[in-house]
């Protein structure tokens, strides 16, 4: 009776942490649709809710000023929001086509996103635009 019981505590338990995982997933997914700006680094990255994105921004290297624009799909899985190229103009050198990224997603409201990449230590804050 005991095995049982903690059996069908731990069943439950294991469901209960899957069924908050996907709805953090949903709600990050929710949120994240909409335009965001990138602050510093003058851009504006925008989230459909059919799962496309683009990027639009200035880099600014030796005083002259490109503009970069990455097209693409984006999900969230598991508190990560992943983003795969599958277009990208402006000068080289840029982010390939097929490129992924990766950036876990420490916080999100209605106002703003705190994310960090895979391959940085710093966390970037985006602002939502509209």
């Amino acid at each position: 009776m005991i095995k049982k019981l903690i059996l069908t505590i731990s069943a439950l338990s294991i469901s209960l942490t899957a069924c908050h995982k996907q709805s953090s997933d949903a709600v990050i997914r929710q949120k994240t649709v909409g335009t965001w700006s990138l602050g510093a680094l003058s851009g504006t990255m925008t989230f459909s809710k059919n799962g496309d994105f683009t990027s639009k921004w200035t880099r600014i290297r030796q005083n002259v000023s490109s503009e970069l624009t990455y097209d693409g799909i984006w999900k969230i899985e598991n508190g990560f929001l992943v983003m795969v190229i599958t277009n990208a103009t402006g000068p080289e050198p840029r982010e390939p086509v097929g490129f992924t990224n990766h950036l876990k997603v420490i916080s999100i409201n209605q106002n703003q996103m705190v994310y960090q990449s895979n391959s940085y230590t710093n966390q970037m804050i985006i602002s939502r635009v509209d």
